[in-house]
């Protein structure tokens, strides 16, 4: 199962933009009945040189979520009672890389998670 989100951020030199999202083992009134592993991969399409940094913050607080080429290890949701992950996802331009060769540019960002239901 594949599901991607697009999204088109401003983002100017100096600035840090954030997108909060969720991620749930359940549709409408049904959860899901067995083990759903998962990736998120993190997909820009600019030549700007952003930072790009994933947090956890189901618990409240921000918890940096590793990515490797802007995609997570291996992640997973239980099964059998509903569960829900906010996320945070992070660019940031620095302030430094101000080349007129980025004037105007606009971020395109995709969230893609991919999944696999694991039956034991």
């Amino acid at each position: 199962m594949t599901i991607v989100h697009i999204m088109l951020l401003i983002c100017y030199h100096g600035e840090e933009r954030s997108f909060d999202f969720k991620v749930s083992n359940t549709e409408s009134d049904l959860v899901n009945e067995v083990l759903l592993n998962y990736t998120l991969s993190i997909n820009l399409n600019t030549i700007v040189p952003v930072k790009v940094t994933l947090y956890d913050i189901t618990s409240g607080s921000e918890q940096e979520v590793k990515l490797s080429d802007n995609k997570t290890e291996n992640l997973s949701m239980s099964y059998g009672t509903q569960e829900i992950r906010t996320y945070r996802l992070k660019l940031n331009w620095s302030n430094t890389d101000n080349d007129v060769k980025y004037a105007g540019q606009q971020i395109l960002c995709t969230i893609q998670l991919d999944g696999e239901q694991v039956i034991n």
